[in-house]
This record gives structure tokens, C-alpha cells and sequence, in this order.
């Protein structure tokens, strides 16, 4: 079972409706709003609550001493290192941004996993 172990919390603007979007990589835009993270981006944290466009996006930073659920792409195994992929899900590292280090499988699409944040290295 997934959880989470409270690091570093920053709150910004949603940039869209992220409702849908719990647990997953966000970044920051142009306008310093919290805005789903894509393929390799450098998000800066996980998004922990569920908000409308304009409402408070709560993240736990990445690089924040923290552990957080996270929504996975598929499985991947304890001690992988991760990246977002393009809806925001964790997804092994290829190449991008290093996002964190995977403590506990989420087994498949969509599922949660545990992951410890880190900020972005490419090695």
C-alpha cells in the first residue's frame, strides 16, 4: 500500500482543471502556475490535493526531504529511478529529469505507488 512520509509543501495556482490529476508530476508555467508536468520535464513536485483551475495546487517538492505517493505509468521496480512521463505518471528513467527513486511498486497504470522525491539529476 502506498504512503507518504511529509517533506517541504508549496502551494501555487492551478493553471487548468487538475482535478483528475492527484499524485501526479506537476511543474511549474509561464504565468508561475502549477501545471501538469510532461515527458522528461523537471517538475517541481507532486500534486497532493485535487483542484480546479485557479484553486490552490498543494505539492510536495521534489528535492524536499519527502516521500509521496505517486500515480505510476506501469510497474516498476523498488530502487528504479523515475521520470514524469506525458500525463504526469511516474516512468523509469530514459532521459529528462530524475524525479526520484522508487520505494514501493504501483504495479500498473494509473496505480499508486511510493516514490522518494529528489531533485532533478540526469544521471
Amino acid at each position: 500500500m502506498a504512503y507518504e512520509i511529509p517533506g517541504r509543501k508549496l502551494t501555487l495556482p492551478a493553471a487548468a482543471d487538475l482535478s483528475a490529476q492527484q499524485y501526479r508530476f506537476v511543474k511549474v508555467d509561464g504565468n508561475g502556475n502549477a501545471a501538469l508536468a510532461g515527458n522528461g520535464d523537471p517538475a517541481i513536485g507532486v500534486l497532493q490535493n485535487k483542484p480546479t483551475s485557479g484553486q490552490s495546487a498543494e505539492l510536495e517538492l521534489n528535492g524536499g526531504g519527502g516521500v509521496s505517493k505517486v500515480s505510476f505509468s506501469g510497474s516498476i521496480a523498488p530502487g528504479t529511478k523515475i521520470q514524469s512521463d506525458a500525463n504526469g505518471n511516474a516512468v523509469a528513467y530514459t532521459s529528462g529529469v530524475i524525479l526520484g527513486i522508487v520505494l514501493e511498486d504501483g504495479g500498473a497504470l494509473n496505480q499508486l505507488g511510493t516514490v522518494a522525491l529528489l531533485w532533478g539529476g540526469t544521471t
